[in-house]
């Protein structure tokens, strides 16, 4: 079941293209680590082409806060 929009997880969770830029490795490779359980990610719907997102939590879990909050910038950055 997707998460509702409002569910402060999904507000927290960034786009497989910002964990990408903040790890510095490609889109493609955080979207293996995703597909493998490596990496936690959800859909935003149950569609197939809705997009990703990685959990804040699963960030800092395995790359520390200093990654989450290295994410919160470029995404500031991104909305300016």
């Amino acid at each position: 079941m997707p998460k509702p929009k409002t569910d402060p997880e999904v507000r927290g969770a960034f786009s497989i293209a910002t964990v990408a830029r903040a790890l510095n490795v490609s889109r493609t490779t955080v979207w293996d680590w995703a597909k493998d359980g490596r990496l936690e990610a959800f859909r935003l719907t149950k569609s197939q082409k809705s997009p990703y997102r990685i959990p804040r939590s699963a960030l800092v879990r395995h790359y520390g806060e200093d990654v989450a909050a290295h994410c919160d910038r470029i995404e500031a950055a991104r909305k300016s």
